[in-house]
């Protein structure tokens, strides 16, 4: 086993040098990218040499080497990269591991530390609910299960769709609405959403207000403006809404974008069919977002579940969907009077 230091001012010059040292099958065993460089990589490979060369780098030849870690490769380390949690996050995650500690031991504390969970509270919430994210991440079928656990805790609800141009977008949360038996108003403009917000049912004490959005790529400037402007309108922070099975860099840009606008919270969904979930981790940490709970189950009701670092956990470790499976409650969805039951939704999770 061959381990190597390589020092340049760019990751791409330094990833560069390791694949010319040690070929295609080196692997990465970390990385440090200080602000003003230079970039440090350590790699290693296995080729039958007992000693390590000299250090080479493009930058300083006479750096230190980076201490080895404790075990190169471990039970951890191999879950991670199985999820595709990107290597520097994994990183930050590994720091502290304890090698003779369960591999659930190290991984539910290293999410502790890292990660903030802000999970919903029905009875307590207070201000008005925007959701916004990709096209297709489920955030139509995510306002119903909130809005569920809202009448199920004896709350008051008027949701409001602004995503008029979705085929079906309208017809669908108005479905909803009359299953669970609350208010529904049509936004079509910013105009719209902000008078829907002055005026309306929602005026009744104890009302919650829930907000949809049009499907958004938040790396867009054009779409983060329309989500700027939805906020405005509504006077209320946004939500971000993030399927796993995603790519993890993708996911952390968007987040990071997403961020950038105020936002502070994120829901995941599709835990129920995903089957690696690096993305939402690294859309969470990019975007220093507040985990807020996850979408498990197609079912409005009982399909949203709150989120802490040992559910967490319990998901990267163990099967995803079965997890999930095990999460989804058997209550009856909530119908108002006369209403058929509540739909099951468009997207899964």
């Amino acid at each position: 086993m061959r381990m190597r230091t390589f020092v340049a001012p760019t990751l791409a010059e330094a990833m560069e040098n390791l694949r010319a040292e040690l070929g295609e099958d080196a692997f990465v065993i970390a990385t440090d990218e200080p602000e003003g460089g230079p970039v440090r990589v350590v790699a290693a490979a296995s080729d039958g040499f007992d000693a390590p060369p000299p250090i080479t780098s493009a930058a300083d030849a006479g750096a230190a080497e980076i201490p080895q870690p404790a075990r190169q490769t471990s039970e951890l380390a191999t879950l991670l990269q199985r999820h595709g949690v990107p290597e520097r996050l994994a990183a930050i995650l590994r720091r502290g591991e304890i090698e003779s500690d369960p591999l659930a031991e190290n991984l539910r504390p290293a999410l502790a530390s890292h990660f903030d969970f802000a999970p919903l509270q029905p009875a307590r919430m207070a201000q008005p609910l925007l959701l916004a994210g990709p096209p297709g991440c489920g955030k139509t079928s995510t306002i119903a299960k909130i809005a569920a656990l809202l009448r199920a805790a004896d709350r008051r609800v008027h949701l409001i769709t602004t995503d008029t141009l979705r085929a079906a977008g309208v017809e669908q949360i108005q479905r909803y609405a009359q299953a669970l038996g609350c208010d529904v108003t049509v936004a079509a403009s910013t105009t719209a959403l902000a008078a829907a917000m002055r005026d309306g049912p929602a005026d009744q004490p104890g009302t919650l207000r829930l907000i949809d959005t049009p499907g958004l790529d938040l790396v867009r400037r054009e779409d983060r403006q329309a989500l700027l402007d939805w906020c405005e309108a509504a006077e209320t922070t946004p939500v971000l809404v993030l399927p796993g099975g995603h790519d993890a860099e993708e996911s952390a840009e968007a987040a990071r974008a997403f961020a950038a606008l105020g936002g502070t919270g994120m829901i995941a969904t599709r835990l129920d069919a995903a089957r690696r979930l690096g993305n939402i981790l690294a859309a969470a940490h990019g975007g220093s977002l507040a985990l807020i709970g996850a979408g498990v189950s197609p079912r409005i009701s009982g399909g949203l579940v709150a989120l802490d670092a040992g559910l967490l956990s319990r998901f990267l470790l163990e099967d995803s969907r079965a997890v999930a499976t095990s999460l989804c409650t058997a209550a009856a969805p909530i119908t108002q009077r006369g209403a058929s039951p509540a739909p099951s939704g468009a997207s899964p999770g």
